[in-house]
Order: C-alpha cells, then sequence, then structure tokens
C-alpha cells in the first residue's frame, strides 16, 4: 500500500510450541495467549517501543528493546 519498503517495523516475538505440542508453528502463533500468559504487558511493551522508536530513533529502541 506504501509502495516502498522503506519504513520501520516493530515485530513482537513468539517463540516456537513447547516440547510435545503437535500444533503448526502457525496455529500455534494465532492462538489466544495461555492464561499464565501476560498478553496486555506483551501488547504495552510493543506500544512503549514505537514511542521511543518515534520520540528517540531507531538505535535507541533498540537498545531498550531487543
Amino acid at each position: 500500500a506504501l509502495g516502498t519498503q522503506e519504513f520501520l517495523r516493530v515485530r513482537v516475538g513468539v517463540e516456537r510450541p513447547g516440547r510435545g505440542d503437535r500444533r503448526d508453528v502457525a496455529d500455534f502463533v494465532l492462538s489466544r495467549f495461555e492464561p499464565e500468559e501476560n498478553g496486555e504487558a506483551l501488547i504495552a511493551q510493543a506500544a512503549d517501543a514505537v514511542e521511543v522508536l518515534a520520540a528517540e530513533g531507531l538505535d535507541a529502541a533498540q537498545r531498550r528493546f531487543n
């Protein structure tokens, strides 16, 4: 839609299924969070990363969130 690849992306990491979990990786990644996982905290951290990226730049965001 933008017509270019010249833009920054913020990716939220999701691990692979655990040992013994027979789900396909795509099904695992697209599934709901488990009760013990804190999805809201993950989303809040991603939003914080976007704010730092916009305010302080790529290097600062990478140092803080990678």
